[in-house]
């Protein structure tokens, strides 16, 4: 059965809604249940009180924001602030740009350097292999080394096994 409570002179009532009967099925309770529906009731109210207050303060706040997409000042200030925003962030992003920049220069200047005195120990040390015969490291090695020159010994390997291969080949 669907219904509804009410309460008169203090006592509480089931009202039928799906139903021709409109008045109260049952009689009021005994005082320990009517207690009961009392404080439920009260809670109720105050939880429909609170909900209605909050509802109040969100049409409110809709309000608001409806008069303010309405309002060109609004908009305005809105527009000059993200304007403002963006600039700060732009002025930001360029210092940083700067900076890198800075670094860049300095680090292709150390590189430059790194690379200069590195070409003076290799021509240094190719000055030392080839004045003197006792040198620790030969010439021809260094510059195989280096990857100027191929060692002899390596270039002869690869023109045996170039000839022995060929030798073995037979169509």
């Amino acid at each position: 059965m669907v219904g509804r409570y009410s309460r008169s002179n203090g006592s509480y009532f089931w009202h039928v809604t799906n139903s021709k009967l409109t008045g109260p099925i049952c009689q009021p309770h005994g005082p320990s249940r009517t207690r009961q529906l009392q404080t439920q009731c009260s809670d109720m109210e105050a939880t429909l009180s609170t909900l209605s207050a909050e509802m109040e303060f969100a049409n409110r706040v809709v309000s608001a924001a409806i008069k303010a997409t309405n309002n060109n000042a609004v908009i305005n200030v809105g527009l000059v602030g993200s304007f403002v925003v963006l600039a700060v962030r732009s002025l930001n992003q360029q210092r940083d740009i700067e900076a890198l920049e800075a670094q860049k220069d300095s680090l292709t200047h150390s590189n430059k350097a790194v690379k200069k005195a590195m070409w003076e120990w290799k021509q240094q040390l190719f000055a030392e292999a080839s004045s003197t015969e006792s040198a620790l490291v030969p010439l021809t090695r260094l510059k195989a080394i280096y990857g100027e020159a191929v060692e002899p010994q390596i270039e002869d390997a690869l023109k045996e096994d170039a000839k022995s291969s060929a030798s073995n080949f037979v169509v």
